[in-house]
């Protein structure tokens, strides 16, 4: 389970967080009343799980603990406790208030209650029973203990997950295996992390002195249990909140070397002993799988298996796997109905996570091994025909979540990270995965050039060879899957959930650097005064009113005229696949109707000046194009006619009747004066 937090700049960030349909803070709002009962703290006979977590600011994290039996968590309103820990009701915490910290003093605001009418969706069963906490992070130490000391049944993973939410984003922890027996520890701390470390030191002796049958720490030891080795790395990170085109800033002038990542040796997966392409063992000594990155939908793993058609997760601590509904779904085709997509959960056929022992029983004594990266998409057909769909979303969170193996990829694209050999789509016919205009076809040979790309067909040869295939390391990703996170609950993206990993502020520069290179443009150079509007005219379909239209380019050219801007009139489907991505690269103002020739924003250079103006239908709004181009670092603005809006004041999600017509209203002079104004300002 991932618990770092998505941003892409300190400002990106908090407009993520804070991206609701609600009305903006006007004045902090906090009384304490004593008449209210004590806070309510889970133990580990109620807890199920932590689900949801929120940054409300740089020193605030808000939590949502579920019941296991359903039963109602009695809780108190925002109450004190000398342990840092505030027990927060969803009633009791306002919306549209700002609310003080009865700890540190600090002021914070928690997400709209829209966060929490779908959410539940999360991982398991419909769970609406739940107590809410917010960690106050100035008191990390002392919260840390408290978190212990409150009896919650912590999975490994939730352990993780938690101690990193407590050190919101100041201190990222990879913890994994047999604490008891910590070996060197590179460790790079900021001033602020200092009490943070005395605790996480004390943690061999607070496991081995307190975790009797009847101690308060008994119930840890079901986190290690069955771990064999140890490995506690920490990190300072602050690197992904600066604006997008600064250089890397680092908490309290620490700096993070090159070579240091979230996780150890991350371009050499662990290769197992082979002759040709067969890996041998004996017994049940055979490669172990190993999750290096999690996040539902969207999984990175060494050493997975291959069988029949079917995917093996073998390792002797299997039980300590997310459930395999977070990795992938049964192949019903996409449903709109989340009833209907949440049933589909993945069965035997599907995907099976065995001990070695169980695994030695089905497979022979021998595989053969896959080597390098292999990217595998589990999708139906229904979406990867589009360009939107494949780049902005398949290929968008593919390189997303590989991508946070490499905290340090630099704005030029250099990265530690190789390309990837192949892409498999198990259940993709060959000539149902490309668009018309052939961009998918374009874009991802642009981008990884040597890769070779498998479909069903190919799929359906290596199941009836009836031999296991060991494939070194897979990034898996799957739709249906990834909609089980919250985070698709918030914006309805399947990429949401891997922007919550650790990250380079620069994770997509290798990408964009290929693609824009391939076409004979130059990937770093700064672009100038560049207005694209990709005009829909002759599409017929979502197109502007004639008027409005001669209009807007009227009002582009007048600002062409006065300022010398480069402006660009353009229809996407006239123009080369080429000449698409170059100008698109050159681009520092891209504006047009909601539509797939947006997705060209994918090519622009993420700066200060940068910005995405997207036209929608009467009081209409989606967040395709939004979510995307403020997760590559870009300003987006939405216009209903002559209004604008931008985060973190979003309205709501809505699609009204006419939204795909041909009667869209833009007042292009406020066009016009907003790029112009937009440009000056970030000059």
């Amino acid at each position: 389970m991932s618990s770092s937090s998505f941003y892409t700049s300190t400002n990106s960030y908090r407009e993520s967080t804070r991206s609701r349909p609600n009305a903006p803070v006007q004045s902090a709002n906090y009384s304490s009343n004593s008449h209210h009962p004590q806070p309510f703290y889970p133990t580990s006979s109620s807890v199920h799980r932590v689900t949801r977590d929120y940054p409300l600011n740089n020193d605030h994290v808000f939590l949502t603990l579920y019941n296991k039996d359903g039963s109602l968590v009695p809780a108190s309103p925002m109450s004190h406790t000398p342990q840092g820990i505030l027990s927060v009701p969803d009633t009791h915490l306002d919306p549209r208030k700002k609310h003080r910290c009865p700890e540190c003093g600090k002021g914070f605001e928690r997400p709209s209650a829209l966060d929490y009418f779908l959410a539940p969706y999360a991982i398991g069963p419909l769970m609406s029973n739940q107590i809410e906490l917010v960690i106050c992070v100035s008191s990390m130490a002392s919260a840390i203990r408290k978190v212990w000391a409150l009896s919650v049944v912590l999975l490994a993973d939730t352990l993780h997950q938690v101690l990193r939410k407590v050190t919101h984003r100041k201190l990222i922890i990879h913890l994994r295996d047999n604490p008891f027996d910590i070996p060197v520890m590179r460790t790079i701390l900021s001033r602020k992390s200092i009490v943070f470390l005395f605790a996480i030191l004390t943690i061999p002796f607070l496991l081995s002195h307190f975790t009797g049958a009847n101690r308060p720490l008994g119930v840890l030891r079901e986190a290690f249990d069955g771990w064999q080795t140890s490995d506690i790395k920490m990190y300072a990170w602050n690197s992904q909140q600066q604006s997008p085109g600064e250089g890397p800033e680092f908490d309290d002038e620490v700096a993070l070397p090159n070579e240091l990542s979230p996780l150890p040796n991350p371009q050499k997966p662990t290769k197992q002993t082979t002759k040709g392409n067969v890996v041998k063992w004996q017994g049940y000594k055979m490669p172990e799988t190993e999750l290096l990155v999690h996040a539902p939908g969207w999984n990175v793993i060494d050493s997975v298996y291959l069988f029949n058609g079917t995917f093996y997760v073998v390792s002797s601590k299997h039980k300590r796997f997310p459930d395999r509904a977070l990795f992938l779904s049964a192949p019903a085709g996409f449903s709109h109905d989340v009833d209907v997509m949440h049933r589909q959960l993945p069965t035997d056929t599907d995907m099976q996570i065995l001990s070695p022992e169980e695994a030695s029983t089905l497979f022979p004594s021998y595989g053969i091994f896959i080597g390098g990266t292999t990217f595998i998409l589990t999708d139906t057909p229904e979406f990867v025909h589009h360009y939107y769909h494949w780049s902005a979303e398949v290929l968008l969170g593919f390189w997303r979540t590989y991508s946070s193996l490499d905290v340090t990829i630099k704005p030029t694209g250099e990265t530690n990270l190789s390309s990837p050999e192949r892409i498999l789509m198990p259940n993709i016919p060959q000539d149902q995965w490309s668009d018309y205009a052939r961009m998918n076809t374009f874009i991802t040979k642009a981008a990884f050039p040597s890769i070779a790309i498998e479909f069903k067909e190919d799929w359906s040869e290596r199941a009836s060879m009836e031999l296991p295939y060991v494939f070194e390391r897979v990034v898996l990703g799957d739709r249906i899957a990834a909609m089980r996170s919250p985070v698709y609950t918030l914006n309805g993206r399947m990429t949401g959930a891997p922007f919550k990993l650790p990250g380079s502020p620069y994770w997509w520069s290798p990408i964009r650097h290929n693609v824009v290179e391939s076409v004979g443009g130059d990937s770093q150079a700064e672009p100038g005064n560049v207005i694209t509007y990709v005009s829909r005219q002759e599409w017929g379909r979502r197109m502007l009113l004639p008027e409005d239209h001669e209009r807007l380019v009227k009002e582009l050219y007048k600002l062409r005229d006065q300022y010398k801007y480069e402006v660009n009139i353009v229809s996407m489907d006239q123009m080369t696949r080429k000449e698409q991505v170059k100008l698109a690269s050159r681009t520092t103002i891209m504006i047009g109707v909601h539509g797939n020739g947006l997705t060209a924003l994918l090519w622009m250079k993420p700066t200060k000046r940068s910005a995405v103006m997207e036209f929608y239908y009467g009081n209409g709004f989606t967040q395709d194009y939004e979510w995307t181009t403020r997760a590559l670092g870009i300003k987006h603005y939405g216009f209903w006619n002559d209004k604008y809006f931008t985060a973190p004041d979003l309205p709501p999600l809505f699609i009204p009747d006419g939204f795909q017509g041909n009667n869209i209203r833009i007042d292009g002079r406020v066009v016009a004066q907003l790029c112009h104004e937009h440009l000056s300002q970030a000059a």
